[in-house]
This record gives C-alpha cells, structure tokens and sequence, in this order.
C-alpha cells in the first residue's frame, strides 16, 4: 500500500496479533487499546481511540462485541471517520454491522465486515482467513492490506454477509466442541478409556480441525487458553438473536447455551471455552483437573 499508515482499535489476542505483523511489514500502526500495558508495545501507542482514528485512512477494529463495536464508532468525530474505510475484524452481529454501515453513509465513510478465521498465532504471522463484505469499491482499495495479514481473503457480498458468514461457522463449530465436552465425561463416568474413544473416532467421519483442537485438552484437563469461554457463548447467543429475529426456535442451540452460561456462572467465563469439559465432569463427580485424576 502506498500509504502504510493503519489505526487499530483493540488489541487483544487476534487485534494485538494483526497490529504486531503489520508494524513488522512496515506498517505505521496508531494503535489503542483501553489497556495501557496493550497499547505501549507499539511505536506508535495513541491515548485515545480518536488520536488513532485522526492518524490513518483505514481504521481497524477488534472489540469484543458489537455493543463495544457501536460505542467506539459513536464516539468517534465525523472528522476521524469522514471519507475513510473501517474493517470490522471482529465477531459482531449482522443485524447491528448493517444498520452501522447504513448510518456511516452520512459522513462517506465505507463500513466492512471483515471477521477473522484462525487464531493468535496466524495472526502474528501473517496467514489469517477472512471474508469481507460492504461496498466493493473500498473492497478493492484494501486488498494490498489484506494481502499482508492473511493468507486467504475473499469478497462475500453486501454489508453483514462476511459476519453472518462467521456466526454460522462459530454456531457449528462451537456446538460441536460443546458436544466433545458433555461426550467425553459421560464416556468416562460410563467406565469408557476416552483416550481409546478419542483415536477410534479420530477419522474421517467424526474428526475436524475442532475436534482434534478441543478433544485431547478435554480429555488431560489441561484446558490450554485459546478462546475464552464467554466469547464463545456470545457467538452463540447471536445465532439465537438470529433465529429469533426470524422468527424461528433456537432449538438444539438452547441446551449449548445452557452449559455455557452454567460455566460462566461458575467463574470459568474467562478460561478456556474446552472447560466446558470441567462443568461436565464436575457434575458427574468426577476430577476435572489433571492433578486430581488417579
């Protein structure tokens, strides 16, 4: 890109991992995070989230929701997000990114939904996934930067679409992990080996990336921090959003939700989202940390 200079607003693990590869590209990153600890690695560490926006013509947020998505913006001047682009990199609610991007029109500033795929480490590296959705012009006008933190990158269609795109893969993916975490202690307390169960359906009709990703820290109770258990349960309460807003039951869904909230309750919304796993076992009487297995 010719000009190099990228506001990022947010820097936890995925946001704090893109802004880190793309100073490492040469980047000029005004970078702001409400943790001062977050924001002071970078060169150019911004007090405020408006000093970055001021600084750059493509402004970059990863914010935990889209409430936090909406405040950021609304606090931000016309002058700091007039005639820009901002790319949403976060997980947010279509229903909310549409009318976002419709309200943003007034002061010419385009609005992309552009949700990650992967994790911290690609992110550091530079090999993210994404899809992208919103005007296709400023689209075409962020390629060269999509190109420098993610290996695969495509345009989905209208405002919304790349978020509903990222909700449907979280829906499928996170309710499978939150089946792995009630099979796996049941199988246990029902006297099964789950390090034997684990390899007999390691094949192709039960394994994926998430089943061998959450599985094994399931079943050692090593629950490993990779994705935090109360960003998992937002996810999933915007697919019940989603089906509500058409109308329809939630269905399979409620029993996930259920678990997860249960979870949060009981402190373990900041740990990892396998500790789903520990709620279960817990329940069933049995150790859900490594050191108390026999």
């Amino acid at each position: 890109m010719k000009n190099k200079a990228i506001a990022i607003i947010g820097l936890g693990n995925m946001g704090g991992g893109v802004a880190a590869c793309l100073e490492n590209k040469g980047y000029t990153i005004y970078a702001y995070d409400i943790d001062e600890k977050k924001r002071s690695i970078f060169q150019h560490a911004c007090r405020t989230a408006e000093e970055a926006a001021l600084n750059a013509q493509i402004i970059m947020l990863s914010l935990p929701n889209s409430e936090v998505v909406e405040n950021t913006v609304h606090a931000l001047s016309a002058e700091a997000i007039g005639n820009k682009i901002i790319l949403d990199l976060s997980t947010s609610f279509p229903l909310s990114t549409r009318a976002l991007c419709e309200e943003l029109k007034k002061t010419s500033t385009a609005f992309l939904d552009a949700p990650l795929l992967a994790g911290p480490d690609e992110a550091r590296a530079g090999t993210l996934r994404t899809m992208v959705a919103g005007d296709r012009a400023a689209y075409d006008a962020v390629v060269p930067l999509l190109a420098d933190y993610c290996a695969e990158y495509n345009y989905v269609g209208t405002s919304g679409s790349a978020h509903t795109m990222k909700i449907m893969m979280n829906f499928t993916g996170l309710m499978y992990a939150v089946l792995l975490g009630q099979m796996f202690p049941v199988a246990e307390k029902a006297g099964l080996d789950p390090v034997g169960l684990f390899k007999l359906m390691n094949n192709d009709a039960f394994s994926n990336w998430m089943y061998r990703f959450y599985a094994p820290k399931m079943i050692d109770r090593s629950f490993t921090e990779a994705f935090s258990l109360k960003l998992g349960l937002k996810d999933l309460k915007y697919m019940k959003d989603l089906c509500t807003a058409y109308g329809v039951p939630a269905f399979a869904l409620d029993g996930g939700i259920e678990l997860l909230e249960r979870c949060v309750e009981n402190g373990r919304g900041d740990r990892d989202f396998s500790e789903c796993a520990a709620e279960m076992y817990e329940l069933l009487g049995l150790p859900s940390k490594p050191e108390d297995k026999e």
